[in-house]
């Protein structure tokens, strides 16, 4: 497996690290976010779904301590048996799965049986080496069927630190699982246009019928209010009254015409349809796929950066900006610049 393959992204190390990162891969594969919603929220609802994730493990384990491993043939209970020995303040199976409990509690290995048997899915541990990923022994398959769009990819720095506190999992997620989301998204909104026009043209339709109407009516009223001079005068005053009623259809007909605000993805330019969602960030919308994956990825770039300074013209460069700013590596340091300035100076 190829590191390029995947989006590598980020989250906590606070003891929860497995959970934030099954919880950010089920919420990029469509949990239901409401319109409009920030980062900030998005962040506190992935740590609600993380903390019912290890509620679920907890209860798994509890309830499955005779569970034999597929492939080794021992059960859940002789596993933990077996991680206590190494442990000097958990001494029995009661007191693992009370330390488990806790919201700081390192999960490995038995707690990856757990989740694979809960979601139903293959979970598949790699480390990075040299530009590829390769599995060192963690995961565990329910099938052998190997699945880049339904198995869930870990990321472990196992081998980059020797103490146990520091081991960490971060989310992988397929670059081609995401292109194929962005093309159902695409092929929907495209759908859900056409309906909309088709819907358009027969309201259209509807209202020349109206129209067309509504003269016929005020056609027979004047031929009739000319057979007298008492009606005459009335029907003036009625015409002059469907005439300001007409400007004023018009000037809200015009009203609902306007480009609504907020139209597109500051990132990717993504249109949005009336019922898309939108995440704001510093008054400025977003797609769900820039808001998780884009945004993190600029801002680790600018915090990562030895100077936020442009190279060029020597301004200072704000997160704000950082939608308009080239990273690159230069002599093993990161180095920013403003996209107009660079190409300045190339020309």
């Amino acid at each position: 497996m190829k590191y390029n393959d995947f989006i590598h992204m980020s989250v906590a190390g606070d003891g929860s690290c497995f959970f934030h990162s099954l919880a950010a891969i089920l919420q990029l594969e469509g949990d239901p976010i409401p319109l409009n919603q920030t980062m900030k929220t998005t962040e506190i609802n992935r740590k609600k779904l993380s903390k019912d994730l290890r509620k679920q493990c907890f209860t798994w384990l509890t309830n499955n301590l005779d569970y034999r491993i597929k492939g080794l043939g021992l059960t859940i209970k002789d596993e933990i048996e077996e991680d206590n020995r190494d442990n000097d303040k958990i001494n029995t199976v009661l007191e693992y799965l009370k330390y488990m409990k806790t919201p700081d509690a390192y999960a490995g290995q038995i707690e990856i049986y757990a989740m694979s048997n809960i979601l139903k899915r293959n979970i598949r541990v790699y480390i990075h080496n040299k530009g590829k990923f390769s599995n060192v022994g963690l995961g565990y398959q329910i099938n052998n069927q190997r699945d880049i769009m339904k198995d869930i990819f870990l990321y472990h720095n196992l081998g980059k630190t020797k103490s146990k506190g520091l081991h960490h999992f971060e989310p992988l997620y397929p670059k081609a699982k995401a292109k194929k989301e962005v093309k159902e998204i695409q092929k929907n909104k495209s759908s859900r246009n056409t309906r909309r026009r088709s819907t358009s043209r027969r309201s259209t339709r509807r209202r020349s019928t109206r129209r067309r109407s509504t003269r016929r009516r005020s056609t027979r009223r004047r031929s009739t209010s000319r057979r007298s001079s008492g009606r005459r005068s009335s029907g003036r005053r009625s015409s002059g009254r469907r005439s300001s009623g007409r400007s004023r259809r018009r000037i809200s007909n015009k009203g609902r015409g306007d480009i609504p605000l907020q139209k597109y993805c500051r990132s990717c330019t993504y249109t949005f349809d009336d019922g898309d969602e939108r995440y704001m960030w510093d008054q400025m919308p977003f797609c769900k796929r820039c808001a998780e994956i884009i945004i993190p990825e600029l801002f680790k770039k600018y915090e990562k950066a030895k100077e936020n300074k442009c190279v060029v013209c020597k301004g200072i460069i704000k997160k704000e900006d950082m939608f308009d700013v080239t990273s690159y590596n230069h002599k093993g340091k990161l180095l920013l610049a403003h996209k107009p300035c660079l190409s300045e100076m190339l020309d």
